[in-house]
């Protein structure tokens, strides 16, 4: 199936559309390759505001494409979990910009054995409070070179001590060679062991 033409129609099938379209959450309907098929003015505006072009998260664009580092194969697994399972699928998740702190409620529904909407509730947001850091190169480049960054809560590691900083100037633009992981807290607080198979 190269098109994900056939998604809306599941969709549609599924759920009344003037009511996901006046959701405020951001959704979305994914075929089991990533690719998506059907989304929301929810999923759509957030994606506009948060710099998303129309290629990068409409029909036919793939959902996981914006993931880096170890996030990527936790959702891709997640995804086929879920469809496998015929079951629904609920994580919480922080997802802050460089001046506002964001956490939301994924909800993964199976459609059919071949998809699933995914639905991001925000369910926290306020002005960034976190302590900061400037951005120094020279501090957070290890003997490789890499800058090591957290794929989730976008924090950087302290190659001497792996301690993990907040650098805002690096939320809006990384600095070149940078490795995408997943850091020891958001692994306990967001991705618990068992919960993928990644």
């Amino acid at each position: 199936m190269d098109s994900v033409a056939w998604l809306s129609p599941v969709v549609a099938g599924r759920f009344r559309i003037e009511t996901l379209e006046r959701d405020p959450s951001s959704i979305v309907a994914i075929a089991r390759d990533g690719r998506i098929g059907w989304a929301n003015r929810g999923w759509f505006s957030f994606g506009r505001e948060n710099g998303g072009t129309t290629a990068a998260i409409g029909v036919g664009a793939n959902y996981f494409a914006g993931m880096c580092g170890d996030v990527r194969p936790f959702f891709e697994a997640a995804v086929a979990d879920c469809i496998a399972g015929g079951a629904p699928f609920e994580l919480d998740y922080e997802c802050s910009s460089a001046t506002v702190y964001r956490t939301f409620h994924l909800r993964m529904l199976p459609l059919s054995g071949e998809a699933l909407l995914l639905v991001h509730t925000l369910t926290e947001v306020r002005p960034q409070d976190r302590p900061t850091e400037p951005p120094d190169e020279a501090r957070y480049r290890d003997e490789f070179g890499l800058i090591t960054g957290c794929s989730n809560r976008r924090r950087i590691r302290d190659p001497v001590d792996s301690s993990w900083h907040w650098i805002p100037a690096w939320v809006e633009t990384m600095p070149q060679h940078v490795t995408h992981v997943i850091c020891p807290i958001c692994r306990g607080l967001y991705w618990p062991e068992g919960r993928f198979h990644g």
